[in-house]
C-alpha cells in the first residue's frame, strides 16, 4: 500500500523499482481525495497491464484524462466528483461499466467500447444528466443497465427523448429536487426500451409528500416489464399507468422511507399516510396481484 501526499511523491513512489513490480499485478485501484493529476493516472495505467477496475473519487487536480489503449484490460471505470475535470477520453477493448457523477460541462470523447453494457450517469445540482448520453449514443443499443441520477429545478417538465435502448433490461431513474411537487413524464425513456424487464424509480424531494405525476401518461404497451420498484412516494396515476400498460407485470415494490424524515414522529405519521394510500391502491388491483410496501 502506498501513502502519497502530492503528485511528485506519487511519481517517485510508483516509479521506484520496488513498486513497479508490484503494480504490474494490480487489478483494482481506488484513489480518494489525493493530490494527483491526470498525467500520473495515465502513467499508472500504462504500467498496470492487469488493472481491471479504476475508481477516482474527489481528485481536484485532474483537468484532462485519457484512458485509451488497445492493451488495457480495464473493465470498470468510475469517476466521482472530480470537480476540475474538463475532458475525458475513453477508449478500450474490455470495459463493461462506466460510472460518472459530476458537472455536465465535461467533454466526453468515447472511442471503441465494444463490451460496454452498464452506464451510470449523474449530475450534481444540474438537471442535464442526459447530456452524457450524447457521447454514448452509438452505444446505447448495447446498454443493458442504465442509471440516471438527475437534479431537477422547479420548472422542469419532461425528460428528453433518447435513441432506442434495444437491449436495456434495467432502468434506474433517480430524481432529486428541493422544489419538485410534480415529477415529469419518464415515458420517453421507458418507451425507448422495448426489452425493459425492471424499472426502478427513486424520488427525493422536500415536498415529496405532494409529489405526483405532472400530467397523465399516454398509453404505451410495455410487454417485457415485470418488476417495478418505487422509492420515496406512492402515486395512484403512476401505478394505474403501469397496471394498464405493463401487461405482464408481476410485482410492484414501494419503499416509502424518505431521508428528510429526520424525526421519528414525523416519519411515523408520513409512513402511515403512505401505507393508507398503498392499501387503497391494493383494493383496486386485479385479484392475486400484490403491492409490497416496505
Amino acid at each position: 500500500m502506498l501513502h502519497c501526499l502530492n503528485s511528485q511523491e506519487c511519481y517517485l513512489s510508483f516509479k521506484s523499482p520496488s513498486n513497479l513490480s508490484s503494480i504490474n499485478c494490480l487489478k483494482i485501484l481506488s484513489l480518494r481525495r489525493v493530490n494527483v493529476n491526470g498525467e500520473l493516472i495515465e502513467y499508472v495505467l500504462s504500467n498496470c497491464p492487469n488493472l481491471e477496475k479504476l475508481r477516482l473519487f474527489c481528485l481536484d487536480q485532474i483537468v484532462n484524462l485519457n484512458v485509451s489503449s488497445p492493451s488495457l484490460q480495464l473493465k470498470h471505470l468510475e469517476i466521482f466528483r472530480c470537480k476540475s475535470l474538463e475532458s475525458l477520453e475513453f477508449c478500450a477493448p474490455k470495459p463493461v461499466t462506466f460510472k460518472y457523477f459530476g458537472h455536465s460541462k465535461i467533454r466526453l470523447s468515447m472511442g471503441s467500447l465494444p463490451l460496454l453494457s452498464e452506464l451510470d450517469i449523474g449530475a450534481a445540482h444540474d438537471h442535464q444528466a442526459t447530456y452524457a448520453l450524447v457521447p454514448f449514443s452509438s452505444y446505447l443499443p448495447q446498454i443493458e443497465t442504465l442509471n440516471l441520477s438527475i437534479w431537477l429545478p422547479e420548472d422542469y417538465e419532461q425528460i428528453p427523448r433518447v435513441p432506442e435502448l434495444t437491449k436495456l433490461k434495467h432502468l434506474i431513474l433517480d430524481v432529486n429536487s428541493h422544489f419538485l411537487s410534480g415529477f415529469p413524464s419518464f415515458t420517453s425513456l421507458v418507451e425507448a426500451a422495448p426489452s425493459l424487464h425492471k424499472f426502478t424509480f427513486k424520488l427525493i424531494s422536500h415536498v415529496r409528500s405532494m409529489a405526483m405525476l405532472s400530467r397523465m401518461l399516454a398509453p404505451h404497451p410495455h410487454e417485457c416489464l415485470k418488476d417495478v420498484e418505487i422509492f420515496g412516494f406512492v402515486d395512484r396515476k403512476l401505478v394505474t399507468y403501469l397496471l394498464q400498460n405493463a401487461i405482464n407485470l408481476e410485482k410492484i415494490t414501494i419503499d416509502i422511507y424518505h431521508p428528510c424524515d429526520d424525526r421519528l414522529e414525523k416519519h411515523a405519521k408520513r409512513k402511515e399516510r403512505e401505507r393508507k394510500r398503498a392499501r387503497q391502491l391494493q383494493e383496486e388491483l386485479p385479484s392475486g396481484f400484490k403491492i409490497f410496501v416496505l
